[in-house]
């Protein structure tokens, strides 16, 4: 079933227009600054989706979806509703409020336009389903590891705080000369109870650190860059661009986008700012009349065989399909990546972590193996 909102913004009158205009304005002050989960998003699109499949119209449909959720998400989705009920397109509503994502708003305007607004919101669904999926994946591989890493400091504390300074004062009475590993560790254990408020410090400094990158593009930017240049980590965060990438462009050239339209849009999905302006000097090539293929050959964030993939798309006129099977391949590369990092952690962790706290028990019981000879 086609939902064409044209019908009722035809209807429209200017006092609707007004009255809309007055609601929009209270829309964004109202929920400047709440965002909603991407596990909210998937719902609403899989029931709106499923609820205009079966034949219902749009505000039978938000009155259904809309008692399905708790009282902020309600909120967000009764100002959509009454944005409908004077008379403004799906999308109009979607974009007016914060708590919805700009690529929604363009994916929703362009099914609006082409009559195609089930199938755009079934692939919406996906989308939000996807970084969902890749989130849970992250949470799975990284959570072990962090418990393994957050003990072992406790322990590591408990030695250099409590343990030690108590052998230290064994020793000092025994006045015996030490060996060369437990000195160190004794002097590790009093300067790590002298300057005890530093760690905090350096914490906090971190945190005000993460802020001000944040916060400032041209910090952010270089931050992101060294990132991306870091072993390993670097490979990963370069994936996750890539596969997020493909997906929007197989969504835009799917729905018939202009292809630098579609970059443009891609473009503003990404907060990653290097991979940002990697894209918009793409477009300004294909603008002066190069290839997509060719210019990804000389790209530094993209592999010959994902250039190869697009040169094939774009000889077959299928180049939609093809970033959708490069989407479905980065994806599963994702996957191999974050099973390889979390399978590769564990076993250096308890490798590492053990190795400090077996030399800080060496350290300090060899002195009384000395004198059992």
């Amino acid at each position: 079933m086609k939902i064409d909102l044209s019908q009722i913004k035809e209807k429209q009158q200017p006092k609707q227009r007004t009255a809309g205009s007055g609601l929009l304005s209270k829309e964004i002050h109202l929920f400047h600054s709440q965002k909603l989960s991407h596990r909210f998003f998937q719902k609403f699109y899989q029931g709106l989706h499923d609820l205009l499949a079966s034949g219902l119209d749009l505000m039978t449909a938000f009155e259904i979806i809309k008692n399905q959720h708790k009282k902020k998400e309600k909120a967000a989705l009764s100002h959509l509703q009454e944005a409908l009920s004077v008379g403004l397109f799906l999308s109009d509503a979607v974009a007016s409020s914060r708590s919805f994502n700009h690529y929604d708003t363009h994916l929703l305007r362009i099914a609006e336009k082409t009559g195609s607004l089930i199938v755009i919101l079934k692939e919406l669904e996906n989308y939000y389903a996807t970084k969902i999926k890749l989130r849970r994946m992250w949470v799975g591989a990284l959570t072990y590891p962090a418990l393994v890493v957050a003990v072992s400091f406790g322990v590591l504390y408990f030695m250099l705080a409590f343990l030690i300074p108590t052998f230290k004062d064994i020793y000092l009475k025994m006045d015996v000369a030490l060996p060369a590993v437990t000195q160190l560790m004794l002097n590790v254990s009093e300067s790590f109870s002298n300057y005890t408020l530093v760690f905090p410090l350096f914490i906090l400094l971190g945190f005000v650190a993460y802020l001000l990158t944040k916060s400032n593009k041209a910090l952010k930017a270089k931050a992101q860059m060294l990132l991306l240049k870091a072993p390993w980590i670097g490979k990963i965060a370069l994936q996750v661009q890539l596969m997020r990438f493909s997906h929007s462009m197989y969504l835009l050239l799917d729905s018939k986008i202009p292809i630098t339209e579609a970059l443009t849009l891609s473009a503003r999905l990404s907060s990653f700012l290097p991979f940002v302006d990697e894209v918009e000097k793409i477009k300004s090539q294909i603008i002066q009349g190069s290839t997509l293929s060719a210019i990804f050959e000389t790209s530094e964030f993209f592999d010959a065989r994902y250039s190869a993939m697009i040169r094939v798309g774009e000889q077959t006129a299928t180049l939609s399909k093809v970033f959708q099977q490069l989407f479905e391949q980065k994806m599963t590369q994702m996957n191999l990546l974050i099973k390889m990092t979390s399978d590769l952690l564990e076993p250096i962790l308890i490798l590492v972590i053990g190795g400090l706290v077996a030399l800080v028990l060496v350290a300090m019981y060899l002195p009384m193996f000395g004198l059992s000879f």
